[in-house]
């Protein structure tokens, strides 16, 4: 089992002791039956006589004490094995579930940007709550499953001592019902991995249903159709689906169950008549039978949860296989400065992303972009304004061409080192609710916070408290002042900005273009800005027209006009 894999991947000699204490416990469950069979006078030759005679013991006369006392200490190792047994899988369980996310956590964290843009957020959601559950679940499962399939080993083995010719009848009957029970289970399963892929679905329509209700809102057509289709279509195929799973897998539970009273009707009413056997051995023979319908109900009953559970494994390690590691050295490097960023033939072309038939490609491209200076990237929609600033950026790695930082190419030993002197606010940025950094190294912090709350108008509105933002519930334009706050604190050397001021009022949108980011450029940065606001193409010093992925043009602008009296940031 996949499951059982992991377990002993994670800790091989833990679960080998776990498994190991559980057979002890089927074992000695299993001796309680011949102990139980000497007190009722059918014990084997070897017990005494004397071990019939009463003793007290506080009051209370125990029959037969020697064979009490090999009960109790049964009753007492069982207790032990089993309770080690469970405890140590409960453990690894929890421990693998939880190195499971986390590489669930590492493997989305150091995956490329755009293979993560190409996996929908409604699949990496339900994968990281409904799978991990399931898995989790599952694995929950496990200590009681080896415990049972180890009590029912050490019963058939009683089963063989008391009738060979039983055993192989009772055996033959078990692996008959665990392939036939096989069958139904294999269609339920089939259904719960139907179910499961159309939740992805279903997830992407909650998405839609809670960051499109203003757009719904406002067409009851569109709403309607939306709801039809996108959320009320695929709940009535999880729940149409999961219930046929039900069904069949409920059906195949019952039948599992009644797997050995079979057994026990057949010996009882036909066997007795085609075969010699002995009232003393019938009567061991339905009493370990009675025994085992126990261990084979919770083996039956466990199976179609640990089927659901390896449909959710399935699942995971197919997300993990469409979200490829980036392979780049972790380890930050010292960069030397840098005055110029040198695009040399850059080409990237998008994966799976088709325009009028064709793959859409941005290249190749010959740029610069130098510190102190302020460079506008424009075009029109698809024109792959963006996608050369993920480029430019270092989120997309292009498919061919070169980056140079000054005479220092990009390579994947120094790409993160580089990341670390970019800061980036994209149309899809994501606002964080706390500055994720140590207070204790920097006393300025507080004061640049401060500071900067005033000079971006978000003071009053926001506060920090102990490294968190007070409230993100904000208009769009105050979220990005307060994402542009968080930026400056980052203090980095090259900056991008992808629309930012499209959310700004008239006011504060002359603030960015002809305060901020003179004051960037003033301080030594780059500063890379996509606009569609052509009357501020005076700020820049270079501007870079984009047309078809195509650069098709590039010249400089003169800032001679600009005279200001400027906020110093």
């Amino acid at each position: 089992m996949k499951l059982l894999r992991l377990f002993s991947a994670h800790a091989p000699n833990k679960v080998f002791f776990a498994i190991f204490s559980g057979a002890l416990s089927g074992s000695a469950y299993a001796l309680l039956i011949p102990v139980m069979m000497a007190a009722l006078s059918f014990a084997p030759d070897g017990l005494s006589s004397a071990d019939s005679e009463g003793y007290q013991f506080f009051s209370v006369e125990i029959a037969q004490p020697k064979v009490a006392s090999l009960f109790l200490a049964l009753c007492f190792f069982i207790l032990l094995t089993r309770t080690l047994s469970q405890v140590l899988l409960a453990v690894i369980a929890m421990d693998v579930t939880t190195k499971l996310r986390k590489s669930l956590y590492d493997r989305i964290s150091n995956t490329s940007i755009s293979s993560l843009e190409r996996c929908s957020s409604g699949r990496l959601i339900q994968t990281m709550t409904t799978d991990v559950q399931y898995i989790v679940n599952g694995a929950g499962l496990i200590p009681d499953l080896l415990i049972q399939m180890s009590t029912l080993l050490g019963l058939m083995g009683f089963l063989y001592y008391v009738s060979a010719k039983v055993f192989l009848f009772v055996l033959y009957t078990i692996v008959f019902g665990g392939l036939t029970y096989q069958l139904p289970l294999f269609f339920g399963v089939k259904y719960f991995r139907r179910s499961r892929s159309h939740m992805d679905l279903l997830q992407e329509g909650f998405k839609g249903l809670v960051e499109g209700a203003k757009e719904l809102k406002l067409n009851q057509s569109k709403r309607q159709h939306f709801m039809k289709t996108q959320i009320l279509l695929q709940e009535h195929h999880v729940v149409s689906l999961n219930k046929t799973a039900f069904y069949i897998i409920q059906v195949a539970r019952n039948y599992g169950d009644l797997i050995t009273f079979f057994a026990m009707g057949i010996i009882g009413f036909i066997y007795v008549n085609y075969h010699a056997i002995s009232a003393t051995e019938l009567s061991g023979v339905l009493m370990v039978l009675l025994y085992i319908s126990g261990p084979v109900a919770a083996i039956l009953n466990i199976l179609p949860e640990l089927a659901r559970s390896r449909v959710s494994l399935t699942k995971i390690q197919a997300l993990f296989d469409d979200l490829p590691q980036e392979n780049f050295n972790s380890e930050l490097l010292h960069v030397p400065e840098w005055k110029t960023i040198r695009l040399k033939e850059i080409f990237y072309q998008h994966a799976n992303h088709e325009t009028k038939g064709n793959v859409f490609s941005v290249g190749p491209i010959d740029a610069h972009i130098k510190r102190g200076e302020i460079t506008f990237v424009v075009g029109g929609n698809g024109s792959g304004k963006s996608t050369l600033s993920k480029v430019m950026s270092l989120h997309y790695l292009a498919q061919s061409g070169e980056i140079f930082f000054d005479d220092v190419l990009v390579t994947s030993e120094n790409i993160n080192s580089y990341r670390q002197q970019i800061a980036c606010i994209y149309s899809d940025y994501y606002l964080f609710n706390q500055l994720h950094c140590d207070f204790s190294k920097d006393s300025k912090l507080l004061a640049q916070v401060e500071f900067y709350l005033d000079v971006l108008e978000l003071k009053g509105k926001v506060e920090l408290h102990d490294g968190y933002f007070s409230t993100l519930n904000l208009s769009d334009g105050q979220r990005r002042r307060l994402a542009l706050l968080v930026a400056f604190l980052d203090d980095k050397a090259l900056y991008f900005f992808d629309e930012w001021a499209a959310d700004q009022d008239p006011e504060f949108k002359n603030i960015f273009y002809y305060d901020i980011l003179p004051n960037l450029k003033a301080q030594g940065k780059a500063v890379i800005a996509i606009s569609h606001d052509d009357r501020y193409f005076d700020v820049a010093d270079q501007v870079i027209v984009m047309e078809h992925g195509k650069l098709i043009d590039k010249y400089g602008v003169s800032d001679s006009s600009i005279n200001r009296d400027s906020v110093v940031l």
